[in-house]
């Protein structure tokens, strides 16, 4: 508990020894009516996780390097561990971040980064509900090898980069973290009565703090998560209640592609449901629940399959 106050006074700190930044308006958004319902995926399986102690998992995402991995997180305060779920829903172990808190850890994903022929996790601590932090932080790290691990598997992760981002508008609240595996880019989405989209264009810098490019607005109200497919060719982003998909074409941009209409996947509703990812074949997508401290509920993974 006294860990806990100490967190909460220094995040209170923070935010009122800065200066209150000047906000723009976002560009007006189009809303939505009567979306398509995509039917090229089918809701396939629901799986208990065998780790009931995951109580908050707010990101999921499919390895690249164990591509038989699931990586889950949970959020704010909770420990500094990228979770490990094998495809069953059986708890593998953890990677602990050392170093680094869990502020509000809200999304995950997984691709290419600063050397070419490495994989890289990417762990968004962009959570922000009271508009106190001074960045969006995103923790990257090279994806281990755990191919011969012991199981469970206890693994730390030194000095992982820290990616300090400013928003050029002001403070928000986020959690949804994109990551485009043709460009390398970085993309916030911030979740509130619409959706911001804010791009880190790649290299993104270790050093230093940089400021977002503003992309624009969606009419998808509290965003919780998001992915794009291990190809780049589709995306998704979800709230608490739909799923939203969009087709990239040959040579589009992430700007261009979400500037389209989107079409609706099937999503069976969760208690808290935040997280969703593609799996790393994009045979299909998994979306997993928090269940808070809700007696006699467990985490569950939902998987949907691609007909």
């Amino acid at each position: 508990m006294r860990s806990l106050i100490v967190r909460i006074t220094a995040i209170t700190f923070l935010g009122l020894s800065s200066c209150k930044s000047q906000k723009t308006s976002p560009t007006p958004v189009t809303s939505w009516s009567g979306l398509k319902e995509n039917n090229r995926f089918v809701f396939d399986a629901k799986i208990a996780v065998n780790n009931n102690a995951l109580k908050e998992i707010s990101g999921i995402a499919s390895g690249r390097t164990n591509k038989e991995l699931l990586y889950v997180h949970e959020d704010s305060f909770c420990p500094n561990k990228v979770y490990l779920l094998n495809t069953k829903g059986e708890y593998q172990g953890s990677l602990k971040l050392k170093g680094r808190k869990n502020w509000d850890w809200e999304d995950i994903a997984v691709g290419g980064g600063p050397e070419e022929s490495k994989h890289y996790i990417y762990v968004g601590d962009i959570g922000d509900n009271f508009k106190l932090m001074n960045a969006a932080i995103v923790y990257r790290f090279e994806e281990p090898n755990l191919t011969n691990a012991s199981l469970p598997i206890k693994s730390k992760v030194y000095r992982p980069d820290k990616l300090r981002f400013q928003y050029p508008d002001g403070r928000h609240n986020a959690e949804t973290l994109l990551l485009d595996p043709l460009t390398k880019d970085l993309y916030i989405v911030t979740k509130g009565k619409t959706a911001t989209i804010y791009r880190a264009k790649f290299p993104q810098n270790s050093i230093k703090s940089t400021k977002l490019e503003y992309i624009g607005s969606l009419p998808i109200s509290q965003a919780t998560g998001g992915s794009i497919s291990s190809d780049g060719k589709e995306i998704i982003i979800k709230d608490y209640y739909r799923i939203y998909y969009w087709k990239r074409l040959e040579g589009q941009s992430i700007n261009e592609a979400l500037t389209a209409t989107p079409e609706l996947l099937p999503y069976q509703r969760e208690m808290q449901g935040e997280a969703v990812g593609f799996n790393n074949d994009n045979s299909g997508y998994y979306t997993i629940s928090e269940i808070e401290s809700r007696k006699g509920l467990v985490p569950t993974l939902y998987f949907y399959k691609r007909k």
